[in-house]
């Protein structure tokens, strides 16, 4: 009898601790999916982001590359419009005749560079404050059904530039210090699952970052510079 009794007494144990070791296993299970799809959701938002800085990076390229031409435009647009005053004063019709046509020319040429400057300026701003709603939307994009993500806090890049001289029509530009700081753009949120009833824990917060780190020159390619996996 003592020996059927304890018999019975590990049955009815087993049979206690067998929802716990199901609910245990059953959760692990959820929680490894949940770091698989985590995985998936902060590759998409690397990509996202890189890819967002590698357009601000082309934009700066370009207008940096435009330094020289708008430089001499801005010499000979000033000259020529000096010397337009000077033929004015003359009253010399062949004078001014002369001056004018050397001031247009000069503001033709310069209004194409100008136009090109506030191009490339328009696309590395916009490449910048939209990396992390494209990067949000890259991770939406990764969460298969039943996953959430909740509470975006995003942090747009501030494309940061500085032209000189001021007063320029088509100055010089070049990175503001810290350039490397202020490009920086991020998304972050809180992943869970939820299914009809369910409503998993722990949460896990997702985040990734990304920069232009200076390649030699005046070339930037974009930097990952954060990646956090936080379980809540």
């Amino acid at each position: 009898m003592p020996l059927e009794n304890e018999r019975g007494q590990a049955v009815v144990a087993a049979l206690v601790m067998l929802p716990l070791i199901l609910a245990l296993c059953f959760g692990l299970a959820i929680l490894g999916y949940a770091l698989t799809i985590e995985a998936k959701a902060t590759a998409a938002c690397r990509a996202s982001l890189v890819e967002s800085q590698q357009e601000a990076a082309h934009a700066l390229a370009e207008l940096l590359a435009l330094n020289p031409l708008a430089e001499r435009a801005e010499f000979f647009y000033n000259n020529a419009k000096n010397g337009r005053l000077v033929a004015r004063a003359t009253r010399n019709p062949v004078a001014i005749a002369f001056a004018e046509a050397a001031y247009w020319t000069a503001y033709t040429a310069q209004t194409a560079i100008l136009k090109e400057q506030k191009l490339w300026l328009l696309k590395g701003k916009v490449a910048s404050r939209m990396a992390p709603s494209k990067a949000a939307t890259a991770i939406q994009s990764a969460l298969p059904k039943g996953f959430v993500g909740d509470s975006f806090s995003l942090r747009s890049a501030r494309f940061h530039v500085i032209a000189s001289p001021p007063g320029a029509r088509t100055p010089t530009y070049r990175t503001a210090p810290g350039f490397n700081r202020s490009q920086r753009a991020s998304a972050r949120l809180l992943l869970h699952i939820r299914f009809p009833g369910v409503d998993f824990a722990p949460k896990i917060e997702l985040s990734c970052a990304a920069t232009l780190k200076e390649n030699g020159g005046q070339n930037w390619a974009p930097q990952i510079t954060e990646d956090k996996l936080l379980l809540n």
